[in-house]
């Protein structure tokens, strides 16, 4: 929907994941692959707290072209800190 491109939708939903995620599920960590040349989805995670793990280099073939997939992660204890500085 280009339409709803650059409007903070995207942002907002992975936020909405992360706090109903760490809310109700005792885990320690959320993960998500990006291809490397998905700079939208990549800002996505960066504005959410996700922070750069890892990288594949020639991981995903599609289409006849190699990409480099990357590795994001967020903790439970950056996203509590990030949350609590959210409320104050």
């Amino acid at each position: 929907m280009p339409d709803a491109c650059g409007k903070g939708f995207a942002t907002q939903a992975v936020k909405l994941m992360v706090d109903e995620v760490f809310s109700k599920i005792p885990l320690e960590r959320i993960s998500s692959v990006v291809y490397e040349p998905n700079i939208a989805s990549i800002r996505v995670l960066e504005k959410n707290g996700f922070e750069l793990e890892g990288k594949k280099a020639n991981a995903v073939k599609s289409k006849g072209v190699l990409y480099n997939t990357l590795l994001y992660g967020l903790l439970r204890d950056n996203w509590k800190n990030q949350y609590n500085a959210d409320i104050a």
